[in-house]
């Protein structure tokens, strides 16, 4: 990023004691507020924050060849002492805050020097609900910190991607990934999640600063700043980014980047999976950061800032990213891979969520306009729709380690914050500290159920729904995203259907459509674990068409539309369901989701099983022709 990308300002935060304020009885927040001034702007920026967490035991590891386990081992709680913090920014709202008040860092881009600087140094980013500021301490001015606040400028002549992201899609469909529980499930649930994140840093990032521990507390940073953008209420889902691990490699003797993005993902996938076993610092996603200049697979073009694994988090060898550094922006991009780990598809490719006239959204494929807005609703409905399957419950729970069977968590649900542990003082991050008043957070509360949408089919069983949304009010301020029910569903018919077309072939034809200016045909197959997906590939006479490079091989993973029919095999029967959201719901016989309506034996749904009608003939007959090998006896009604 080139210096004239940027407009920067020299300022001096001020923290400023806003007394105590009661959140809610017997419950309140810890906050610093600071005032920062901005040239040419007639108000300073107010910024209300409060304790960001990062887990109870995060560990630190430095590594060498000597040294393989660690050379290093530093519990980060011992250090920080409380220093990390999200907020908002006051009288601006859907603004965002993560900063850290730390010893801050030092860019050699800036100042040219090197070192430790006294504590309350701010480091990390500010969104105004219009624009990213980006903030640093410069150097000790008076026994104050100064700092520098810029953002970008928005280059409409050339339009030059800032960042490019590539997304890894295996060609074969897990059968894992999809694997769904038919217990009683129909409506979608708003839970609080933590992501347990492996932060690994190269020797390139420790180069770059002059000290071991400046290197620790910028990618800290980094990742306060990311816990603070998936805070943001347009994500729609309740999300703390946590860590618990962090490696910083002092040479290659471990693990080595190499400039072929592909190639380096896979191997840091594979080194960051072995980390798991026999480590109580279990993680969720190992996130790799390199100042390495990544390239894409057979290219020369070295423009790729990050490469994930699209829905991988809860995979075995895909729960990663790579990612390079270029300073505090960098925050954005693992906040995008970690997007695509969620199963985050791109904003603006093939017609979704095309981010409005001169602004972006996080997960853009290149970033190169200004200002960047947060989540979008594809975004927004990607992630809700990635923890509706729970699958991170269900796949990480156990691994084969020495011939036993051990339980390994993903996703875990820590203890909430809050409780009263003695006089004037509550539980944070599992310490009992003392409590300090911030102004009034506002917790969102959900709207009335609004009302149901059109049957999902046309004729025969299909689904309905209603639908709320966190805005009565929405979170401001720092307070809690709704956690409940999202939507729910009935089922419903409009009338028996005469065509016999098979959904699965419905799908792919409607992607054929979309790309028939590439002469791409795809044909469907069915999958017998996820009933309600389909596997589009494409039809071998498509390859006559020569498709790029990337599509040979290529398999698009699609969820059935809700309300087509499905089967459930539990492996001692098979019971009728309906697909939502990509699952296949139980039906009872009476066609009601959930139901323990059962047919009889007489096949009457509800039945006693006194209906039964019995229907008995003689048959004899002299086989005239010995290589006949089918005789046609008797024709039975079954009406």
């Amino acid at each position: 990023l080139s210096a004239e990308s940027w407009i920067v300002e020299h300022i001096i935060p001020i923290e400023r004691n806003e007394g105590q304020r009661q959140r809610r009885a017997l419950k309140f927040d810890v906050v610093k507020t600071y005032e920062v001034p901005r040239e040419n702007e007639k108000e300073p920026l107010l910024l209300d924050l409060e304790y960001s967490q990062f887990g109870k035991n995060v560990v630190i590891e430095q590594r060498n060849r000597y040294h393989p386990t660690f050379l290093h081992l530093l519990n980060i709680s011992q250090e920080t002492n409380n220093c990390y913090y999200v907020g908002t920014v006051r009288h601006h709202e859907n603004s965002l805050v993560g900063l850290s008040t730390c010893y801050g860092l030092v860019s050699n881009s800036t100042t040219h020097k090197k070192g430790f600087l006294q504590k309350e140094a701010c480091a990390g980013f500010i969104h105004d609900g219009v624009v990213d500021y980006f903030i640093e301490p410069l150097h000790i001015v008076n026994g104050s910190s100064e700092h520098i606040l810029y953002r970008m400028k928005d280059s409409k002549q050339t339009r030059l991607p800032l960042w490019s992201c590539d997304i890894k899609v295996d060609d074969k469909l897990s059968n894992k990934r999809f694997v769904s529980n038919h217990s009683r499930v129909k409506r979608s649930l708003n839970k609080q999640r933590y992501i347990e994140s492996l932060v690994v840093a190269d020797s390139s990032i420790l180069n770059h600063f002059d000290h071991p521990k400046i290197a620790h507390w910028y990618i800290l940073t980094l990742m306060n700043m990311v816990n603070a953008i998936y805070k943001h209420p347009s994500l729609g889902s309740a999300v703390e980014v946590v860590v618990v691990r962090l490696i910083v490699l002092h040479d290659e003797s471990q693990f080595k980047a190499v400039a072929d993005s592909y190639d380096t993902l896979k191997r840091f996938c594979i080194w960051q999976e072995k980390l798991k076993i026999n480590n109580t610092s279990h993680h969720d996603v190992g996130i790799f950061l390199s100042r390495m200049n990544f390239c894409r697979k057979n290219s020369t073009r070295c423009s790729t800032l990050g490469l994930a694994h699209m829905a991988g988090i809860c995979m075995e060898n895909q729960s990663c990213s790579v990612n390079q550094d270029l300073g505090l922006i960098t925050a954005h991009t693992i906040a995008h891979e970690l997007g695509h780990n969620l199963g985050m598809y791109h904003d603006g490719e093939k017609g979704r969520c095309e981010p409005p006239h001169d602004s972006a959204t996080i997960m853009v494929p290149e970033y190169n306009r200004v200002p960047l807005l947060m989540w979008s609703n594809c975004s927004r409905d990607n992630v809700s729709d990635f923890f509706e399957y729970e699958v991170c419950g269900q796949l990480m729970c156990r691994r084969y380690l020495n011939k036993q069977y051990h339980c390994i968590p993903a996703l875990s649900y820590l203890p909430a914050d809050g409780t009263i542990c003695d006089n004037n003082k509550w539980c944070m991050s599992g310490k009992c500290v003392p409590i300090s008043e911030i102004p009034i957070p506002i917790d969102g509360s959900w709207s009335s159920w609004g009302a149901w949408s059109s049957c999902s089919h046309t004729c025969g069983l299909g689904v309905e729904y209603q639908a709320r949304t966190c805005s009565n009010p929405s979170p401001d301020a720092g307070g809690k995203y709704c956690l409940g029910l999202r939507k729910r569903y009935r089922t419903c018919s409009l009338g028996p259907c005469t065509s016999s077309f098979h959904q699965d072939d419905l799908e792919c034809e409607q992607m054929t459509a979309k790309e028939l200016k590439n002469v791409t045909i795809w044909k469907a197959s069915f999958y017998e674990n996820a009933p309600c997906m389909v596997l589009c590939s494409l039809s071998s006479s498509s390859y006559s068409a020569t498709p790029s490079t990337d599509e040979v091989g290529r398999i698009e993973r699609l969820k059935l539309r809700d309300g087509t029919s499905c089967m459930i095999n539990n492996q001692t029967r098979l019971f009728k369901g309906i697909c939502i959201s990509g699952i296949c719901k139980k039906l009872g016989c009476d066609n009601q989701l959930d139901s323990t309506a059962v047919e009889d034996q007489c096949g009457v749904c509800n039945g006693n099983g006194t209906d039964c009608r019995y229907i008995s003939k003689i048959f004899q007959h002299t086989y005239k022709n010995a290589n006949s090998s089918m005789t046609k006896t008797a024709y039975i009604d079954c009406n």
